[in-house]
């Protein structure tokens, strides 16, 4: 009989933080823990006495146009963005980090790098939608159909979150994800370089754009509300980390 022959895996590089990146430093986890705490008011306040209601044609041909017909469909497409929005809000920490950097390329170094560089987006992204949305009071498209009865409103009618819409919180995460995926993998490539690092790119994006098409699809979002999101986000996803460690 033919002896069984274990043949070793082939052993990945392991990734090095290059001397000329910045690290993050004690000031960047200060100032991010002081972001994250400042989204708790923020989240706690009541709606402000003076609501923005109005909207105008350009939102309204888009409603129109994108919004699912039936209550259960639009159930589905909100459901479906929360699971995207996870998948882009944790594949920068999971998959890439702990996954490629960490297990894979045996680094512990670049993981930590990564991780607070992910954190630190995601929550100065979180910071800047609670208070814009908090402060400018627009209500959701679905809230121009809740009952005037109190009792007969669904638990969507009466939170406070009816009057977030502007910008819109998801899409402004999901391309906050989005942009850190790519960040990483075109610095580092996680994944051996070339096609593989930027499919995980166009994927990050890709997963992103369906998250903020899904909350116009659910009316939960009008498409300026998703737009602006999208802009915030892809800049604080690709921005921040060049500006603060990739220059």
């Amino acid at each position: 009989p033919v002896p069984l022959r274990l043949v070793p895996r082939e052993i990945t590089p392991e990734l090095v933080w290059r001397p000329e990146w910045p690290r993050v430093q004690t000031a960047e986890l200060i100032a991010t823990g002081v972001f994250a705490a400042g989204i708790v008011p923020f989240l706690a306040l009541p709606p402000a006495e003076k609501k923005w209601t109005s909207t105008n044609t350009f939102d309204e041909a888009a409603r129109n146009a994108l919004r699912l017909g039936g209550e259960p469909a639009r159930n589905a497409a909100r459901d479906m963005s929360d699971l995207l929005l996870s998948i882009n809000a944790t594949f920068p920490f999971f998959i890439d980090a702990l996954g490629s950097a960490y297990w894979s390329r045996k680094s512990r170094d670049v993981a930590f790098q990564m991780m607070e560089i992910d954190a630190e987006v995601l929550i100065i992204t979180g910071f800047l939608q609670s208070a814009v949305s908090t402060l400018s009071n627009r209500q959701r498209p679905y809230g121009r159909l809740c009952p005037a009865d109190a009792d007969a409103q669904s638990r969507d009618c009466f939170s406070n979150t009816r009057y977030h819409s502007f910008f819109s919180g998801h899409s402004a995460t999901a391309f906050a994800g989005a942009g850190l995926i790519c960040s990483h993998h075109m610095k580092l490539s996680l994944w051996g370089g070339g096609a593989p690092d930027v499919l995980a790119c166009v994927g990050g994006f890709a997963s992103a754009a369906a998250t903020a098409y899904l909350r116009v699809a659910s009316d939960q979002h009008y498409l300026s509300d998703i737009l602006v999101g999208s802009a915030i986000g892809t800049m604080t996803g690709l921005g921040l980390p060049w500006l603060l460690h990739y220059r």
